[in-house]
């Protein structure tokens, strides 16, 4: 999760996970409303990287300067890749059913490279450098942008697969970002859930709409 976590999250609770492998060297960085308790068995590791910024100006925005996620979108990253099953979730009571991601079972390492104002390629290269050295299996990437291409290459020759965002913005053709060859982008899909709204118009009329999230 590159641009932190809320550890509080269901997504992250870590009942029935075992401890981390032998080999793992990794470490719960504190910071601002982020301690070293909040890494578990879920969440093995937590770093953050905020040397290459102005602090005040990060600050200003109303990061927390620690692991902590400020936009949930790293947050967001980490449950989808490996969130915990959590059941009974809903949005706004519609589309009930469980949550999880893609390796429920699998343990959480947070590298807070990015932050709201952008990324700096050496600060991902740092992250990398950590991750690697902290044993990762595999590394999962949100950044809408060429600016982690090469350090992901990195890890890459170093025999860990890095999952990245295509970057898109569709729907009009050839907007993906992420086309270096050495990474891995999955192409995302439509849900089979429909989140119903009505909507009264100014002349009285009723509409049922439909949305869809994917």
């Amino acid at each position: 999760a590159e641009k932190g976590i809320w550890p509080e999250s269901p997504s992250f609770d870590d009942t029935g996970y075992a401890l981390p492998a032998a080999k793992w060297k990794g470490i719960c960085q504190s910071g601002m409303s982020f301690r070293a308790k909040s890494c578990n068995r879920k969440i093995i590791g937590a770093r953050w990287y905020a040397d290459d910024f102005n602090k005040s100006q990060l600050e200003a925005a109303g990061e927390f300067l620690s692991p902590r996620d400020f936009d949930g979108h790293g947050t967001h990253v980490a449950s989808t890749a490996a969130g915990s099953v959590v059941r009974n979730v809903s949005f706004y009571g519609l589309a009930s059913g469980i949550a999880q991601g893609g390796a429920p079972k699998a343990h959480i390492a947070v590298y807070k490279a990015c932050w709201s104002i952008g990324c700096s390629e050496a600060t991902i290269f740092k992250a990398i450098d950590d991750a690697i050295h902290d044993g990762v299996d595999v590394l999962s990437l949100s950044i809408l942008s060429p600016t982690g291409h090469t350090p992901a290459f990195h890890a890459v020759m170093k025999g860990i697969p890095v999952i990245y965002a295509a970057g898109n913005d569709g729907p009009y053709t050839q907007t993906v970002n992420s086309v270096a060859p050495w990474l891995l982008t999955v192409a995302a899909s439509t849900m089979d859930r429909l989140f119903p709204t009505v909507v009264t118009l100014g002349d009285g009329q009723t509409l049922v709409v439909f949305s869809s999230v994917y």
